[in-house]
């Protein structure tokens, strides 16, 4: 995926990629080697301030994992689906991007920078966070909590 951004970051030094490694080691060190020098690149190991770096960036590429897809919706950021494992995460991906909520380029990495480029333009982002808020409740933990007290 970073390889496949090379190209974006060359013709936006003002853009930033901020790659989280979680608790791999081994990834975060193979990471560091390569791109630990890269002027526009912040490696991060785990974090617990995921939610706040959602927020401060104009765009998540991620696997389509259920959690993470919900947590970027929730928070109204433009989301990029890549390499979904066949199964859920490719139920998933087509489900995000079915409504409009997310672009999946799949394996097709090359197409990141190009997407990148189409929601630099503001409609095809207030387009994607629009569905974003039509399809994902903002108060869902309130509602969950409200159905659990009620089965008392």
């Amino acid at each position: 995926m970073i390889s496949a951004l090379q190209g974006y970051l060359a013709r936006h030094p003002e853009a930033t990629l901020i790659t989280v490694c979680g608790s791999r080691e081994p990834l975060y060190d193979a990471m560091q080697e390569q791109y630990g020098r890269h002027p526009q690149m912040e490696l991060l190991r785990r974090t617990d301030r995921m939610a706040e770096y959602m927020r401060a960036s104009d765009a998540v590429i991620s696997k389509p994992g259920g959690l993470s897809s919900t947590e970027a919706a929730a928070i109204g950021v433009p989301l990029l689906h890549i390499s979904p494992i066949p199964g859920c995460e490719s139920k998933n991906a087509a489900y995000f991007s079915g409504l409009g909520m997310s672009v999946c380029v799949g394996q097709q990495l090359e197409r990141l920078g190009p997407v990148l480029e189409q929601l630099s333009g503001q409609d095809a982002a207030q387009r994607m966070v629009a569905a974003q808020r039509r399809e994902v409740s903002g108060r869902a933990a309130e509602t969950i909590c409200a159905f659990a007290e009620g089965l008392n």
